[in-house]
């Protein structure tokens, strides 16, 4: 029996897959670094975490790069439309809590409206991209959709988006380890946790609008 024979062991696929996870961080924070590409590295992120859940491939240059050139005009409008609406609403919160952070006042609802709007754009959006051609306002409206129709399930993928953050504000001490391990692997780790449940709630949708497209009219006879 020669080596290529023998089965891969458990720890060997989880160490290759974790060294994938890393290298395709890597990457991505490389082809963010002009920052208006953000967008499109986060979407051919996704689509190679999507591979490697779905057992489809173990590669990281090659698709992530096809994905990154076919998602780079929409990923470039999205990555840019939710950084200036996250600056405003980091400017506005900002606002808010030093005028009337004692007190309700009607324009805290705009801004939690706001708010939950990006929580949902950031939590389905480039999966959602990485997997569908769509146009950029029908991105938007079916994240939200998505959002809200499987509210528990985002908001624990919403809490694994923000744990980084909050783990450097609850252990200051520890915010470089936080940080370096974030750079390590922290957006393609975050993704591949996220998208196993974001995949299933996906084939779902898609299993259900096929049904309905398949179920015979009534017709008269």
């Amino acid at each position: 029996m020669t080596k290529k024979d023998l089965p891969e062991l458990p720890v060997s696929q989880l160490g290759t897959q974790l060294l994938n996870l890393i290298k395709l961080n890597v990457l991505w924070l490389v082809c963010s670094l002009p920052i208006v590409t953000m967008g499109p590295a986060l979407s051919a992120l996704n689509h190679v975490v999507n591979l490697y859940i779905e057992e489809k491939s173990d590669e990281v240059m090659k698709p992530f790069f096809r994905a990154f050139r076919r998602d780079f005009r929409q990923g470039l409008l999205l990555g840019t439309f939710l950084a200036v609406l996250t600056a405003i609403t980091v400017y506005d919160g900002l606002f808010l809590y030093a005028n009337f952070s004692g007190e309700f006042h009607p324009i805290w609802i705009p801004f939690g409206i706001l708010d939950l709007f990006l929580a949902a754009q950031y939590v389905y959006a480039f999966p959602v991209l990485s997997r569908y051609r769509l146009r950029f306002t029908e991105l938007l409206k079916n994240s939200v959709v998505l959002f809200w129709q499987n509210l528990w399930t985002s908001l624990g993928a919403l809490l694994v988006l923000l744990l980084p953050v909050l783990l450097a504000y609850l252990f200051p001490g520890a915010a470089s380890e936080v940080a370096f391990l974030w750079i390590l692997c922290g957006c393609s780790l975050t993704a591949y946790i996220n998208n196993r449940s974001i995949l299933n709630i996906l084939d779902r949708e898609q299993r259900r609008i096929e049904s309905q497209n398949m179920a015979p009219t009534d017709t008269e006879s």
